[in-house]
């Protein structure tokens, strides 16, 4: 029997869209991608478990580390011309690119890049909207070389995540630029059936089918309203929910009404001038890299 292996990787980076991509990829009748959302095989090796931070327990329980076991995701592939997997943290953990492209040499991978400012804030909310996080953001920056050495999960690291340069040069030695998609965050929001289009090329899979992308997935915020925050959590809530209507409406209505019950904190001006310091340099560099423009995550405003 062929073992059947992915041939692509959504890479990165967290907190930039990399949920909403992959689903809405996912829809597309040539794609198969397992139903584990970040299996994070290939980074396990580079971590040392458990980790400590706040609620990092859950990542940790949900990590493949063992290759028969990964394998066993992909086992249900029939047909498939693309055969995927997304784990956040394999940009992150860079290294990754090596065994990646040792495992499956003709991999594709597909990177998302978020001005890495908002990106260090989204996980920030993140984490302080699901209850781990409870010191102000200026604060928890301070905390981070800290967090390092006490071993908390990469999330936590808002500075670090988005020191993009090496990370994805890292990706484009070891692939190749034909192998590499980079997508960036602003033009997921500004055009989002553009950038599935893209992808489909990338992928050269067929351009025509249409892919539903109402759906925003794994939004951040605070809950305004707790209880309600609590309900739509609810997995048994969910499932009795799925019994009396289609799916698809119950996820579309659930997401609408979490959006709405999240409020957004906006980053105060001056740490943001702060950060765009600590940025410029690995910015500039990568621009050069990937020959594109990414003046405006220089710029003061958001």
């Amino acid at each position: 029997m062929k073992i059947k292996k992915p041939n692509l990787f959504i890479v990165g980076a967290a907190k930039s869209g990399t949920t909403s991509l992959y689903r809405y990829i996912s829809k597309h009748p040539e794609i198969f991608f397992c139903n584990l959302k970040e299996p994070r095989y290939f980074s396990s090796k580079y971590k040392k478990f458990p980790h400590n931070g706040p609620g990092d327990y859950v990542a940790d329980n949900f990590t493949i580390k063992e290759e028969s076991k990964y394998l066993d995701l992909f086992k249900s592939v029939n047909n498939k011309k693309i055969i995927g997997e997304a784990s956040v943290d394999y940009l992150y953990y860079y290294n990754t690119a090596y065994d990646i492209k040792k495992f499956s040499p003709n991999a594709k991978i597909i990177v998302i890049l978020r001005n890495p400012i908002d990106r260090a804030f989204s996980a920030y909310v993140h984490l302080k909207g699901a209850g781990r996080e409870n010191l102000p953001f200026e604060e928890a920056l301070k905390q981070e070389k800290n967090r390092m050495s006490h071993n908390y999960e990469f999330i936590w690291f808002y500075k670090g995540v988005g020191k993009y340069y090496q990370q994805l040069k890292t990706y484009l030695e070891v692939f190749g630029e034909e192998n590499v998609l980079i997508i960036l965050f602003d033009e997921l929001n500004k055009d989002v059936k553009s950038v599935i289009k893209k992808m489909m090329f990338f992928l050269n899979i067929d351009p025509g089918i249409i892919i539903d992308d109402h759906i925003k997935y794994n939004f951040s915020g605070i809950p305004r309203n707790k209880i309600i925050d609590l309900i739509l959590k609810n997995r048994k809530l969910q499932h009795m929910s799925k019994k009396v209507f289609p799916a698809q409406i119950v996820r579309r209505i659930g997401y609408k009404i979490a959006e709405k019950n999240l409020k957004k904190p906006i980053i105060a001006e001056k740490t943001r001038f702060e950060l765009i310091k600590y940025f410029t340099e690995d910015i500039i560099m990568l621009q050069n890299l990937v020959s594109r423009d990414l003046s405006m995550w220089l710029n003061q405003g958001e």
